[in-house]
């Protein structure tokens, strides 16, 4: 598998915060099982998530604490890539209809990322655009208690689905930084 690549597939979340529409992609390996899809775990097949659609909302629910309530996250789709290089193929969408539950307000224009270290080597981030937490946050493992470590140990557990672009699981968390994004604000400012 050529390395940072989608293949064999993703997922593509939707969502809004801030009063904008935001995209989240997680790479992951998705599988056909009978006329659905499920998703690899990292211990497989026992913790599969079959239909795809109970690792989103499992996702969601380590996720959506980060997000005011203000936040709402909308819909997910579910595309397939047969090579590296060969064009995305849509497969499902699912509607979601799940709210942030994070104390506070969406701060403008922020980004909060996850940097996690995948059983191959590689890198995967997560991204959170325009959640609550506040900008120029820098946190290293160890997490303390809360929602930071609650979203490790999804990550990094048996039941893990997201891959990084190398195709490897999570094994851990190097860092946690949020900022405010320049090309995010300008691209915001300038719809306006």
């Amino acid at each position: 598998m050529a390395i940072h690549t989608l293949y064999p597939g993703f997922i593509r979340i939707f969502y809004v915060s801030g009063g904008h529409t935001h995209k989240m992609l997680l790479p992951v390996l998705p599988v056909a099982s009978g006329l659905t899809w499920k998703l690899t775990a990292k211990v497989s097949p026992a913790n599969d998530w079959d239909p795809w659609t109970l690792a989103v909302s499992a996702y969601i629910l380590k996720i959506k604490p980060f997000f005011p309530a203000t936040t709402s996250f909308t819909a997910a789709e579910l595309w397939t890539l047969a090579a590296s290089d060969a064009d995305p193929i849509f497969r499902e969408v699912f509607s979601i209809a799940v709210v942030g539950t994070g104390a506070g307000s969406a701060v403008a224009f922020a980004q909060d990322v996850v940097t996690w270290r995948t059983a191959i080597g590689g890198l995967l981030r997560t991204y959170f655009m325009e959640d609550a937490s506040p900008v120029n946050l820098v946190q290293n493992p160890p997490y303390p208690a809360g929602i930071l470590l609650d979203l490790f140990n999804f990550m990094t557990g048996v039941t893990a689905f997201i891959v990084g672009r190398d195709g490897g699981m999570p094994i851990g968390s190097t860092r946690r930084v949020t900022k405010l994004n320049d090309k995010l604000r300008k691209k915001f400012l300038l719809e306006a």
